[in-house]
């Protein structure tokens, strides 16, 4: 409504060489901005080809790289979880043997200490560690106990082992009573 009303005002009061160069000058203005709306149309429409052939192009390459890709990816994790798998597997009977022959190497131990067990409990009370002789037969007794009745080497031992402590337990009372003044009334 403006516009109007001052296109009339300006025709009302302008001579007419005034709206001549005024008609001029509004052509002159109109060519140039189609001009250059038209150059920016033409700038922009080409961008706009570029990137959608630069989109296109990508999602070829991606489409044709990325299933080759994944499937090269898939493939290989594949191949890993199959080597994992065996190498599992292997490890499992490793392990499990390892842990076996360990168990057998503290049997094994045991029994030794069992078996030297009589030559251990005389070597302690010839030095006069009485109290690791008692230990050391309290900790047998309890395997002894459990193992021995099914084999008469565990039952010697346990026996021969039960005789030295009574040897020594004896021998402690003649030396209590021998230190005590030879009384034959002890508490023993």
């Amino acid at each position: 409504l403006d516009s109007t009303m001052h296109t009339l005002s300006h025709i009302a009061h302008s001579s007419i060489h005034t709206l001549l160069e005024t008609n001029e000058r509004l052509a002159l203005d109109i060519r140039t901005l189609d001009s250059t709306m038209q150059t920016l149309v033409y700038e922009n429409y080409s961008k706009f080809i570029d990137a959608t052939d630069a989109i296109r192009s990508i999602g070829t390459n991606v489409t044709t790289a990325g299933n080759d890709g994944l499937d090269r990816l898939t493939s290989a994790m594949e191949r890993i979880k199959e080597s994992s798998t065996r190498a599992e597997r292997l490890l499992k009977e490793s392990r499990e043997a390892v842990a076996e022959k360990l168990r057998v190497q503290r049997l094994l131990a045991r029994l030794d200490a069992l078996l030297c067990l009589p030559n251990t409990l005389r070597g302690l009370i010839e030095k006069g560690k009485f109290r690791m002789a008692v230990q050391s037969h309290a900790s047998a007794t309890q395997i002894l106990g459990r193992h021995s009745k099914g084999f008469e080497s565990l039952r010697s031992i346990e026996s021969e082992c039960a005789l030295i402590l009574g040897e020594m337990s004896g021998d402690l009372k003649r030396r209590l009573l021998g230190w005590s003044g030879g009384a034959g009334g002890g508490a023993f």
